[in-house]
């Protein structure tokens, strides 16, 4: 399910998570071009790659500076929380 940018920046608000959400001009494909229209580092960029994990979703967050693909992630146990 997508949603806009504003509703995404009106949840991250509502969960009280601090700093500010930008909203690119121009499509960013890769870290490197986000990075050059924020006028950043690349290294400064979050990537995320969500992937189905047997029915569950599985976000994984790493650093713009180097590329990442399904292959190169780390082995995962998941582990649920139970109320």
């Amino acid at each position: 399910m997508a949603i806009g940018f504003s509703e995404f920046s009106r949840v991250l608000k509502s969960l009280d998570v601090a700093g500010q959400v930008k909203e690119l001009p121009e499509s960013a494909p890769t870290a490197a071009a986000a990075a050059g229209q924020l006028g950043c580092e690349a290294g400064a960029i979050a990537n995320s790659l969500i992937f189905n994990a047997d029915g569950d979703p599985l976000l994984v967050m790493t650093s713009g500076r180097g590329s990442r693909s399904a292959g190169s992630a780390p082995p995962v146990t998941p582990r649920r929380s139970r109320p």
